[in-house]
């Protein structure tokens, strides 16, 4: 449901944190929701009574802000200049009437450019096309996403070993409307993403979660 408790009146014991931290080239966004009870069907947490939630990226240190979405789901954000490349990124619970969480920390993952295919390039899907990263990390695995006005997503977690080959015809076109006719080429928004989790204060009753995620996109046309 869409209400809300606050956090002057619960225990660190009942409480679970969900944060994020995104990077995205040009800025970095961290996120914190706060919930009450399990991680399916927990209730969010507004800070009151002088609670707030604090981030750090490389000693820079910001109050993270309420924000609600559009089912009023509240979260606290925080905009960072930079993409963050290999810094740990801290989050603390600081409060007035329980012990503070501030042991809640992540490693964003290393920067990346993607290489190919150039911006705006054509792609065909019955022949496949390559994507290319660079540098490539030294282990792990890359999530790459494509999405398009006519075509089914694609979604697939590969090697971050610079390349992947999209087969031929992996991509599909979405199917003909009842009335009208297939729209064959469309952009297409290519995203590779490589992720991390840190660890979080064990102070968390509940639990939780804190990961970090850097994504580089290109828009591409795709094509029969």
């Amino acid at each position: 449901g869409c209400s809300n408790v606050d956090s002057e009146s619960q225990k660190n014991s009942g409480l679970q944190l969900r944060a994020t931290a995104a990077g995205g080239g040009t800025d970095t966004v961290v996120s914190a929701q706060i919930l009450v009870g399990d991680k399916i069907t927990g209730t969010r947490v507004e800070l009151s009574g002088g609670d707030e939630l604090r981030a750090s990226i490389d000693g820079q240190e910001k109050k993270l802000v309420e924000s609600k979405d559009l089912v009023s789901d509240i979260h606290y954000r925080g905009t960072y200049a930079g993409d963050s490349s290999g810094k740990e990124i801290n989050i603390a619970f600081k409060r007035t009437s329980e012990a503070s969480l501030t042991a809640n920390k992540v490693a964003m993952p290393a920067a990346f450019a993607i290489t190919a295919p150039a911006a705006n390039a054509a792609t065909s899907r019955a022949t496949g096309f390559e994507v290319k990263w660079d540098p490539a990390a030294a282990d792990g695995t890359v999530t790459i996403s494509i999405s398009g006005s006519c075509i089914s997503a694609f979604t697939k977690s590969v090697s971050d070993s610079v390349s992947y080959t999209v087969p031929a015809n992996e991509l599909k076109p979405l199917p003909k409307p009842d009335a009208g006719v297939a729209i064959e080429s469309c952009t297409a928004d290519i995203s590779v993403s490589r992720s991390s989790k840190g660890s979080i204060d064990p102070g968390w009753g509940e639990g939780g979660s804190f990961s970090a995620t850097q994504s580089r996109k290109v828009n591409v046309t795709t094509n029969p």
